[in-house]
């Protein structure tokens, strides 16, 4: 038995996986088969059965057709009953929409149809941006230096071990980048392009890290102190660069007053917001880590004191100068506590951008049991996008296919709203990742962490990365999304995981070759309106070769290591080994449009 299935918005009729909550939609199910259908059913998430007519007939099969009006995100699989045959048809085992498997009992893999608020908007400003995030401890030093924890020479590798903190690990060591450093760097990063700072927390914390919040109220003396903010959000605006802050909202650090207090005292107003209870610790902690309490974010005394009240925590900095949060692990913040968050931000200033972190597809993602719903209209603006990254690492470093590279990026074109696809966090390193120059070398698996504390790409490992970085970077800046640079990898640095991804920026020693390839390449994603339209189609994906289309501007690449012939719907094109272009589409041809296309 062949089935193929498709949908349609009959409202807007293109492909899709996303629709305005009310639309009406249409679903099509072809089967060939030599007993062909007696019925067929559709099944969805919301318990219904829909009985699909028949439509015409095709090809030696049948088309089965319904109408359906989606008010919510739909789950959804068919039933085919035959003449002595019986088979249900749902969503692949890689949950990428497009063909679907069939079984003999209800799919584990269900279609989607994600839907979202009519009056959903993203920021425009932010769609059309490019972000450079900065660990502050290590991206400059400037000002009047604060001493704190165990100070470190600019350059040293970042201690990675207990005995290092003198027993137990505490991210203790500062190499004394502030605030004040990153504002004597904004015109190099105002020349690069970048308009948004994404800033990891700079809040009071005992860490170099920041994600132990002592203090919500006051930024780090190490860091320079609320008036080192206040003049790098005033000078960051004179040269269009907007801040985004890093909030830490689902744990405090257990030395913060907060948790001090309830600790301490079991009157104490603060005391609601912490678990206590009979166990090794005494209370719940992030990850069983006893220096990161967990807070309950639906306490209504928390939930004012972050939130509700007219001098909030996320009210006082949005009114100093910030222009958007990335929220911190934001698959452990209930619903109530984003959906208030998004109120409260939008009154404040309807242009600041809500980012989550969500390491998985963000449109089906579940956390303690329940299905979220960050991407409806009602919490999250944008998400940090690792299902892309790790799909542009994938395909660059020769792991998965461009056929397979096509299917991970369309199912995302597919299930977030178009305004989110369009506005998605698209890096390819950060804080919690290997550095991009470390992955695209090849560097070896290496469980030790004092290895991984020296190495460093050899030569010819080196050179590979170098050939592949070109191609990576663009994938990152043509794509639809929004690009974030992580600090330094612009001028080469390497690194494992935390904290070998977390060096000092190598102000004076910068791989110049690296430079030129990012200064290149910005300018091209800068200067090419078309890179930041809601316009994106695929014209080829075979091979290790593909060619999408932004408006009229055509991004044709190939990843592999011989010539590709790209048979494109305007022109045969052929590509070098490791070689890419971009080239505007000819006004005369009506064909470009091939294949799918989100305008």
């Amino acid at each position: 038995m062949f089935i193929e299935h498709n949908s349609q918005n009959s409202l807007y009729r293109t492909p899709f996986g996303a629709v305005p909550q009310g639309s009406r939609v249409t679903l099509r199910l072809f089967v060939q088969s030599a007993n062909l259908p007696a019925a067929v059913t559709l099944f969805t998430s919301l318990g219904e059965a829909v009985p699909m007519r028949f439509d015409f007939d095709m090809c030696g099969g049948r088309m089965y057709v319904c109408t359906l009006s989606v008010s919510a995100t739909l789950f959804y699989y068919f039933l085919v009953n035959g003449d002595g045959e019986q088979v249900y048809y749902g969503n692949n085992a890689a949950c990428l929409g497009g063909f679907g498997d069939v079984s003999a009992g209800e799919p584990l893999h269900k279609f989607q149809i994600t839907a979202y608020a009519p009056s959903f908007r993203c920021p425009a400003a932010f769609s059309k941006g490019i972000v450079y995030q900065i660990f502050p401890d290590r991206f400059r030093r400037g000002g009047e230096a604060v001493s704190v924890g165990i100070p470190r020479a600019w350059g040293e590798t970042p201690f990675f071990c207990a005995e290092q903190f003198g027993g137990t690990y505490t991210s203790g060591d500062f190499f004394g980048g502030t605030l004040y450093g990153i504002l004597e760097k904004l015109p190099y990063l105002a020349d690069l392009g970048i308009t948004y700072l994404y800033l990891n927390p700079i809040f009071d914390s005992s860490s170099n890290h920041g994600y132990n919040t002592r203090d919500y109220r006051h930024i780090a003396a190490h860091f320079g102190g609320d008036a080192a903010f206040r003049a790098l959000a005033a000078e960051a605006k004179k040269v269009g660069i907007s801040l985004i802050l890093d909030g830490v909202f689902s744990h405090t650090g257990s030395d913060s007053p907060y948790f001090q207090a309830a600790l301490s005292d079991e009157n104490s107003p603060y005391r609601a917001w912490y678990s206590f209870n009979d166990s090794a610790v005494g209370y719940d902690c992030w990850w069983g880590i006893p220096s990161l309490p967990n807070v309950r974010e639906t306490e209504p005394s928390y939930l004012d004191f972050m939130l509700r009240n007219k001098d909030s925590v996320v009210r006082q900095w949005l009114r100093a100068g910030a222009a958007g949060w990335r929220l911190d692990v934001a698959d452990e913040l209930p619903d109530v506590f984003l959906d208030t968050l998004r109120e409260v931000v939008k009154e404040e200033n309807p242009d600041a951008v809500i980012i989550g972190e969500v390491w998985e597809d963000a449109s089906n993602k579940e956390s303690y049991g329940a299905k979220r719903r960050y991407l409806t209209g009602a919490q999250l603006d944008s998400v940090m996008n690792y299902p892309l990254r790790n799909s542009i690492l994938d395909f660059i470093c020769g792991r998965i296919d461009a056929v397979d590279f096509q299917r991970r990026v369309m199912s995302l074109a597919e299930n977030y709203p178009p305004m989110v696809f369009y506005s998605t966090l698209n890096f390819l390193s950060c804080h919690d990742v290997p550095r991009l120059l470390t992955v695209l070398g090849n560097a070896p698996t290496l469980p030790d962490r004092a290895a991984q504390s020296t190495y460093r790409l050899p030569p010819e490992n080196r050179a590979i990365a170098m050939q592949r970085l070109p191609l990576a970077l663009l994938l990152q800046l043509t794509l639809p999304g929004v690009p974030c640079l992580y600090y330094g990898d612009e001028v080469g640095m390497e690194g494992y995981g935390d904290p070998f991804n977390r060096g000092c920026y190598p102000w004076g020693q910068e791989d110049d070759a690296v430079f030129s390839i990012y200064q290149s390449l910005l300018a091209l994603r800068q200067n090419e309106p078309d890179f930041t339209k809601e316009s994106f189609s695929f014209l080829y994906a075979a091979g290790r070769a593909i060619a999408f289309c932004r408006g009229n501007t055509i991004v044709a690449l190939n990843a592999g290591n011989a010539q590709a012939e790209l048979d494109l719907p305007m022109k045969k094109l052929s590509l070098g080994a490791m070689d890419y272009t971009v080239f505007a589409k000819e006004e005369s041809n009506e064909n470009y449009n091939a294949g799918y296309n989100f305008t």
